[in-house]
């Protein structure tokens, strides 16, 4: 599967998936000695939400999806990608909130 994102929005989404990351192992010491139990969870959970809005973005927005792609005449083909990675992303964000209650 061919995402034809331009490089840019790929940098965005990925920085957007690693910064909770970077945020959590550095500066939310109060948050870990709350969540000690669910501490990774947490990581994952904000790890997915925060790129999720720029996919769903991507995959229902036909002037946001042409924006976003290296070739305009395939456009379609970067909607369905990103259908297809929020569809991944959401099913994360569903199981780490499961993880998290339970």
């Amino acid at each position: 599967m061919k995402y034809n994102l331009k490089f840019a929005v790929g940098c965005l989404i990925v920085t957007l998936a690693v910064m909770p990351f970077i945020y959590f192992h550095f500066r939310a010491h109060d948050i870990i000695d709350f969540f000690d139990r669910h501490f990774d969870t947490l990581e994952v959970l904000f790890a997915s939400l925060l790129p999720l809005p720029v996919l769903l973005l991507i995959s229902f927005n036909l002037k946001f999806a042409r924006c976003c792609s290296k070739d305009v005449g395939r456009v379609a083909e970067t909607m369905a990608a990103a259908r297809y990675a929020s569809c991944l992303v959401s099913l994360i964000v569903l199981l780490s909130l499961a993880v998290l209650i339970l």
